[in-house]
């Protein structure tokens, strides 16, 4: 149960690369809230949502089940009140997070033209694009997806 919860960087390391060598020979259950642990570590997971298994997998597959959106970064100079709405307001665009006041998180469906548009509002903002780079969908995703029915 948590097993790297309180260790300095050095013995988080080595934990994980310990489980990693287990795992060749021996089942391990993990249990666990943090999800880039259960990244770094495992190559199937089992997420369970109120006593019920809600799904059984390897990462990589229960990443697949976001297909048809895009995560995407977006670091901008200023930040705008107005810029989050604006963006969450554009057809297509899923769900839009603030990370920190100049750094977000956008999820998106798969269009040609949506990125585009996005980075369109973000000048006409006046925020200042720095950066717009999409991404992939990350186990944590997947995981609110399937226990709270969220987007992130």
């Amino acid at each position: 149960d948590e097993p790297t919860v309180g260790l300095d960087p050095k013995q988080v390391a080595e934990i994980r690369d310990l489980i990693k060598e287990l795992r060749g020979e021996h089942t391990i259950i993990l249990s666990t809230h943090i999800l880039s642990e259960v990244q770094a570590t495992c190559n199937k997971v089992i997420i369970i949502h109120e006593g019920k298994i809600v799904a059984q997998d390897s990462i990589e597959k229960l990443e697949r089940m976001n297909q048809g959106s895009i995560m995407l970064t977006l670091k901008v100079r200023n930040s705008k009140e107005a810029l989050t709405k604006a963006i969450r307001n554009i057809e297509g665009v899923n769900d839009i997070e603030m990370i920190t006041s100049q750094h977000y998180r956008i999820n998106m469906i798969e269009q040609d033209d949506l990125i585009e548009k996005i980075a369109s509002e973000v000048i006409r903002s006046g925020a200042g694009l720095i950066e717009l780079s999409p991404g992939r969908a990350q186990l944590e995703d997947v995981f609110l997806k399937l226990t709270y029915g969220q987007n992130s």
